[in-house]
This record gives structure tokens, C-alpha cells and sequence, in this order.
């Protein structure tokens, strides 16, 4: 029993009505999930490369009950994605410690999705966040 993959398939289409717009289609045929993003035209490939760079490893040095401790320094908000057990759970880093929206986590070598980067819905995943 393998890793699973996940093909996302990015498309762009121009704005019929709208000269100045284009739309970005985000496809995961495997489980049949795909978004739709209406983006300016200058900045539509600036938005697909930062898709394509958005994951970063982090390796987790400490767990506290609702905090985090990894090597990287890192700031912003996002997701800690877990691909074997297909769950994402919420974070805020500042620094080298991150606020969790868990109490735990699986394993400690999750992906970092930050905000602005793929959409956890997209993979498929079960999402435990901030509310």
C-alpha cells in the first residue's frame, strides 16, 4: 500500500465579457473537486507560480498542547497538511512557534500550505481550523 498521489490539473481560460479578467479552473480529478477564481489578467501567472511554490516541508522539533516548535522560521498563517492521514489542520506562525487549532497532530513531517497557496478543500482532506 502506497503513497497516494494527488493530480491537480490548473487551467486558464480568458473572460469573455471581461478583456481585463481570467479565469483559473483548479481541478483534483480523483476525487472530483475543482474551484474557480476570477483573477486580473496581469496577474494570473504570478498566481499560478505561486501555487506551483506554495508547499513547504517543515520538520516539527516540539508538540505543546495547541502549540508547535519546527526548525524553519516562519511567518504567516495556513494549513499543516498531512498527506497519510489526508488531514490539515490550522496554524499561525511567528518565528520558529506556531499557535495550532489541535490538540495534537499525527506524525512530524507535515507540508506547510500558507494561505494565499492551494485551498485544503482541493486535496480532498479533512480540515480542522480556527472559527
Amino acid at each position: 500500500m502506497g503513497r497516494e498521489k494527488i493530480k491537480i490539473v490548473i487551467k486558464i481560460y480568458k473572460n469573455k465579457f471581461d478583456k481585463n479578467r481570467k479565469y483559473i479552473v483548479l481541478k483534483n480529478d480523483k476525487y472530483n473537486i475543482s474551484l474557480i477564481k476570477s483573477i486580473p489578467s496581469r496577474r494570473a501567472g504570478k498566481y499560478v507560480e505561486s501555487l506551483k511554490k506554495s508547499w513547504m516541508r517543515v520538520r516539527i522539533e516540539r508538540v505543546e498542547p495547541g502549540r508547535v516548535k519546527i526548525r524553519e522560521e516562519i511567518s504567516g498563517s495556513g494549513w499543516l497538511y498531512f498527506p497519510s492521514h489526508r488531514l490539515a489542520i490550522g496554524v499561525v506562525f511567528l518565528g520558529s512557534w506556531g499557535v495550532l487549532a489541535a490538540s495534537s497532530i499525527p506524525s512530524r513531517e507535515p507540508y506547510f500550505l500558507p494561505i494565499g497557496g492551494k485551498p485544503p478543500r482541493l486535496l480532498g482532506v479533512r480540515t480542522i481550523d480556527f472559527y
